[in-house]
């Protein structure tokens, strides 16, 4: 096995283990439950992203993998939201759109029940995992500096 792929299995044994599942990820959104809760959602960029977007400083994410941390409260719960994430072609919204569009591989760990800052909360404790850019995705959160996480420190 080479170094990459054992790293990459470790990084899913890490979200597996903070999303309390035996789950490998999911990439179809029929297979997520449709109740609240939270998610994770682990994303690669194959190449560097040039991000211009609102209440963000103009920056440029670095190919590699990331975690985003959401939750889901609303109807459809966690398989409306996080299924969203994992379709192409949609109209940017959310910042996270703008990672999804440009992601080679989608991977959604649920979460039922759960909120997103603790899951953030309990990957930031792990050193394999850092803030990516301060304000992604927690532009309505008082606790968290960013809802996306670098899983790089993991990876070769």
């Amino acid at each position: 096995m080479t170094v990459a792929a054992r790293g990459f299995l470790d990084l899913v044994a890490d979200l597996r283990s903070v999303a309390d599942s035996d789950a490998s990820g999911v990439t179809d959104p029929i297979a997520l439950p449709a109740v609240p809760g939270g998610y994770l959602l682990l994303a690669r960029l194959a190449t560097a992203l040039p991000l211009e977007v609102a209440r963000l400083s103009a920056t440029t994410l670095p190919a590699g993998w990331y975690v985003y941390a959401g939750s889901a409260r609303g109807p459809g719960g966690i398989r409306a939201r996080a299924g969203r994430h994992l379709r192409r072609g949609k109209r940017p919204h959310w910042h996270i759109d703008y990672l999804t569009e440009a992601a080679a591989d989608l991977r959604v760990f649920a979460v039922p029940g759960a909120r997103e800052c603790d899951l953030l909360r309990r990957l930031l404790a792990r050193p394999a995992f850092d803030t990516a850019l301060v304000g992604f995705g927690s532009s309505d959160c008082r606790s968290c500096a960013s809802h996306l996480l670098s899983a790089d420190g993991r990876l070769p």
